[in-house]
């Protein structure tokens, strides 16, 4: 049902669900209001066909007729106002779009009694879940699901018609039988305007070995608990040895205690989650799509490079003020500011995930920061080298005067064209659609930004095949020196707990890229 199909999947969770779908469906867009969730399936599930944003399903943060299937499972039951979020489905559903959703029935799933759920706002009985989405939908088609363990027995001939029959034990010699799935705990709607496909009935199959051994299991399970009981007294009585081998040292050595070796790679990642969660986007000022490339520069709200906010330049501009701007002080010349808090990385990971619509709907993007100069010639040109040469991640190559990290990004010799490199600064990286798509959840992984920049090349080169380049023919200026202990920057990383020489190496570890930092970034010339 979802072949082929542009799918919206409302409450997607971690994104799991979303993820198989994409492997038959054109595209599948994940939506849920946790953007800790959400920032955990770009992670572990973004890619070109799946990608995931922050949203409510009363508020859907998409176009009208964007989508032909919607699905939502077991969600329509922790909203109030069910009508309004059956009428937001309908908006973003294309004519003839398919609804899939699912619900508990209240009668099995709260029987009289029993403990209600207490996240569960209006839960509803297979009739009351049909006049719903009558009311929305022209047909809708319900089926029972039961999770259960036993046995099925079904006709291979579809042409026997009839229903299946069920037996349930009622004891140890008693068995209810009924036509049909009785006492199903959820119920699966099918609502559309034209309701073309019907739901047959299936059966999942978890396991199908023939002679199914709990007891060989629970021996197996007994095996490696004992195995792994023995790895544990082992590494205690390491842990025991060293606390004696240092109990043992004091005061025999009065050296000057070493600085802490920092945070472990799990706080560190903590760290980042707190402040991204913390972030407030504000869309100050958003005019109609007239381009299809974008320039975002992370600047303060005084920022005026002419070359960038004339009205004529032939791309979008974003400006997202990282200070305390007001309306009034934005720069009349951007199609797009948003003002939030934090560097260019968590800007871009709070965009891809709270507003994703406002990147998504450009074909190139080009990320730059406010002390990166470069003329609208050379923006055009750059944009139009990737449409041409099908480029996914490259960035201009700066002046010889230009400070930064790695020399091999400045200039090439004349005539030596495009030079391929393992990854881009991250003061200028520019990406298109497919590689945002991707790639956007690498934005999340740094406050400071450091380790980023290897991290995106090598990603997008090692799992799409997504080469990073250097443009000789457009040149920028990086034109205030790399600032990496005592600047505000790094004043404002210190006061919430982030260390950007900790980032960078827990990328490299955590992404096994120690070896590629000693060289990078290597450089190969590309044919124009």
């Amino acid at each position: 049902m979802v072949r082929g199909k542009d799918v919206l999947d409302i409450a997607c969770g971690e994104g799991y669900g979303a993820s198989y779908m994409s492997q038959v469906a054109a595209s599948v867009t994940g939506v849920d209001v946790s953007p800790g969730a959400v920032r955990h399936a770009n992670r572990e599930y973004g890619s070109d066909r799946t990608r995931f944003m922050v949203g409510d399903g009363v508020a859907i943060p998409s176009a009208d007729a964007s989508f032909d299937v919607v699905t939502s499972f077991e969600t329509i039951e922790h909203i109030a106002d069910q009508n309004r979020f059956l009428a937001e489905i309908k908006r973003v559903l294309r004519p003839g779009g398919l609804l899939i959703a699912s619900s508990p029935e209240s009668r099995i799933y709260s029987p009289v009694g029993s403990s209600p759920n207490q996240f569960h706002v209006n839960e509803l009985t297979a009739e009351d879940f049909r006049t719903l989405l009558a009311a929305n939908f022209a047909e809708v088609q319900l089926v029972g699901q039961l999770a259960m363990i036993g046995s099925a027995i079904v006709a291979d001939d579809a042409t026997q018609g009839g229903s299946n029959w069920t037996f349930e034990r009622r004891g140890a010699d008693a068995f209810e039988a009924s036509r049909g799935l009785p006492k199903a705990t959820y119920i699966i709607a099918l609502a559309s305007d034209r309701l073309n496909d019907r739901v047959a009935g299936s059966i999942y199959v978890e396991r199908n070995e023939p002679y199914w051994r709990p007891d060989k299991e629970r021996s197996d399970m007994e095996t490696t608990v004992a195995n792994l009981r023995r790895q544990v007294a082992g590494l205690t009585a390491q842990v025991e040895q060293l606390k004696r081998e240092a109990a043992g040292g004091k005061g025999r050595s009065q050296r000057k205690q070493s600085k802490p070796a920092g945070l472990l790679p799990a706080d560190r990642q903590a760290v980042t989650r707190r402040f991204l969660d913390s972030i407030t986007l504000q869309v100050l000022c958003e005019e109609p799509q007239a381009s299809k490339s974008l320039v975002f520069v992370q600047c303060g709200s005084t920022f005026d490079r002419r070359s960038l906010t004339d009205r004529d330049r032939p791309f979008d501009l974003l400006l997202n003020l990282y200070d305390n701007a007001t309306p009034r002080r934005v720069n009349p010349g951007a199609n797009i500011v948003c003002a939030q808090p934090g560097s260019k990385c968590t800007a871009i990971a709070t965009l891809l995930q709270q507003r994703p619509d406002l990147l998504d709907r450009y074909d190139h993007v080009l990320f730059l920061d406010d002390d990166v100069a470069i003329s609208t010639e050379g923006v055009e040109r750059l944009f139009e080298a990737m449409a041409r040469d099908d480029l996914h991640l490259v960035q201009p190559s700066l002046t010889a005067a230009s400070p930064c990290a790695w020399p091999a990004l400045k200039q090439p010799s004349v005539g030596q064209g495009r030079v391929m490199v393992s990854s881009v600064e991250i003061m200028m990286p520019c990406l298109s659609r497919a590689a945002l798509r991707a790639a956007g959840w690498v934005f999340g992984t740094s406050v400071s930004g450091w380790g980023t920049d290897v991290l995106l090349g090598a990603y997008l080169s090692r799992t799409h095949g997504y080469d990073a380049y250097v443009l000789g023919d457009v040149v920028a200026e990086h034109e205030r020196a790399i600032d990496t202990t005592r600047g505000p920057f790094y004043r404002f990383l210190e006061s919430i707990g982030v260390d950007p020489n900790e980032e960078l190496n827990a990328i490299l570890r955590q992404y096994g890229l120690e070896r590629m930092i000693r060289r990078f970034p290597p450089v190969t010339p590309a044919a124009d």
